[in-house]
């Protein structure tokens, strides 16, 4: 029994490599000078040479796609950079614009209190003539 089993086994072992053999197509065959072609070689039978048409076509497109995913990334990429320099650049405006405002706050105030000074100094001059000249005057009436 267990040599029938064995023998099964090996005649079909036999047969399934040379049947898938057959079913086997090959993209090239070996042709050998003569009418058709000039030399022997190997050369690409129709199946084989749509194939490589088909297969070098699909590489192109695969190759086209993956470069417009590197551009959309780079696009998007690119967008996300310049929203965040347009916010970081509207921030320090923002704050040198507050700077700007507190340094010509104090320059005006320094303006207020000069003008008050020589208000003042103004003022004791005129003050200080006007007792000189009433006190000469006085001194002179007596």
């Amino acid at each position: 029994m267990k040599n029938k089993l064995f023998a099964i086994i090996l005649i079909f072992s036999l047969f399934i490599p040379k049947a898938k053999a057959e079913e086997q197509v090959f993209d090239y065959e070996h042709l050998i000078a003569g009418s058709c072609i000039t030399r022997d070689g190997f050369f690409f039978t129709e199946e084989g040479m749509v194939n490589l048409l088909i297969n070098t076509k699909e590489k192109i497109r695969i190759a086209t796609l993956d470069g417009q995913k590197q551009v959309d990334l780079l696009k998007i990429d690119l967008k996300s950079c310049s929203e965040a320099k347009e916010i970081e650049l509207r921030i320090q405006k923002d704050m040198y614009e507050k700077q700007l405002k507190i340094k010509q706050d104090i320059i005006d105030s320094y303006k207020v209190e000069s003008h008050w000074a020589n208000i003042k100094i103004v003022g004791g001059v005129v003050a200080g003539l006007t007792i000189g000249v009433l006190l000469t005057s006085f001194i002179s009436l007596k």
